[in-house]
């Protein structure tokens, strides 16, 4: 195995992770209405996963463990994703804010990193602020 096949190896399952837990988002409230499958079907599209491995993933949850990138702006992308996921069909729980968190541990923030930034990322969102825009706000 080259060391071009081992990162691309890596990073794959970087994505499978990270689709993971958009479904698990997508899922918190017992289904995924058709809002979310369509963003998870497009954020997949985005990780260079097929809908049938979506379909998978969907079908096995637990199989991924939280694997986040090193780069900041690639671990705040996948914060925002899962804000998106979580907002997408309207309804918010208790079960998603826990999750969200959860996840924003896993993925290198602290706690109070992750308060400063979930309620300005929802916010983003809801405003409709692209990821770049976002991003950029956020880091100044």
């Amino acid at each position: 195995m080259s060391i071009s096949d081992a990162f691309l190896g890596g990073e794959q399952k970087r994505n499978e992770s990270h689709l993971e837990n958009l479904v698990e988002i997508a899922l918190s409230d017992g289904v995924i209405v058709e809002e979310e499958r369509a963003l998870l079907e497009k954020f997949a599209k985005r990780l260079s996963i097929s809908n049938n491995d979506l379909d998978e993933i969907i079908n096995n949850i637990g199989k991924h463990p939280i694997n986040p990138p090193v780069d900041k702006e690639d671990r705040y992308k996948r914060f925002f994703r899962l804000i998106q996921m979580m907002l997408v069909d309207g309804i918010l729980g208790e079960k998603q804010d826990k999750l969200i968190h959860k996840f924003a541990i896993g993925l290198g923030y602290s706690e109070e990193r992750t308060e400063e930034i979930y309620d300005q990322t929802i916010q983003f969102v809801k405003d409709k602020v692209d990821f770049e825009e976002a991003f950029e706000k956020l880091i100044h």
